[in-house]
């Protein structure tokens, strides 16, 4: 990762400790101790995948039954409020109205009895049998399966171990995945644009008043 055959490029390394970073963040480890071979997990991580992974693909496929999931929450929410609206109408129906004498009392007859369950042990062979081995995961995926599918498509160019291959700033920039980070920034005025579930504070050049700022409330 750190040594090439021609000459040292910086710029792939940087890219390299970007995807490194996100990932140590994003499941609060290191995926390895040292981009060596020497190293057992990233040795697994250098080989090849067990089978080939279209992250691109999996990405669109994911994000759209993401999309459909919430279609249909948002239709079974929808008809549970109509539900309820309309057992309401129907409570409020049957209270302002008598009660018909003629109809039998339901609630009065006997209900038969639910039949007891068996108490017989299941036999050994009715058991589902469990393995002891956990899978193991060669290749890129071994990495890629723990981070969110919109993220690999990028971050699996990024953590390429042939520099040659490893993606560019300007592939990062125009990655769908990274455009969609909300992120503060400032407009053509700079003017501070905030971005939403975060507060900044601001530090004044004085760094001693903001010490104070923070004395004065204690």
């Amino acid at each position: 990762v750190f040594t090439s055959t021609d000459s040292y490029d910086p710029r792939a390394v940087d890219i390299w400790s970007l995807a490194i970073i996100y990932c140590c963040m994003y499941l609060k480890r290191f995926p390895w101790k040292c981009p060596k071979m020497t190293d057992s997990s990233f040795k697994q991580y250098s080989m090849p995948d067990d089978q080939p992974h279209d992250y691109a693909k999996a990405a669109v496929v994911h994000n759209e039954l993401i999309r459909k999931r919430k279609e249909e929450r948002k239709r079974l929410r929808e008809l549970e409020n109509l539900k309820s609206l309309t057992l309401k109408d129907e409570t409020s129906q049957s209270l302002n109205e008598e009660p018909d004498k003629t109809k039998p009392n339901h609630e009065t007859e006997a209900h038969p009895q639910r039949p007891k369950l068996s108490s017989q042990k299941l036999s050994s062979s009715a058991k589902v049998p469990t393995s002891g081995t956990l899978q193991k995961f060669h290749g890129p995926y071994r990495l890629m399966r723990l981070l969110p599918h919109s993220s690999r498509p990028i971050l699996s160019r990024m953590l390429t171990i042939d520099v040659t291959q490893r993606a560019s700033m300007s592939d990062i920039l125009n990655d769908s995945w990274y455009q969609e980070i909300c992120m503060c920034t400032l407009d053509a005025k700079e003017k501070y644009v905030g971005c939403v579930n975060h507060v900044h504070t601001k530090l004044e050049d004085d760094a001693s008043s903001h010490l104070d700022f923070y004395k004065a409330g204690q």
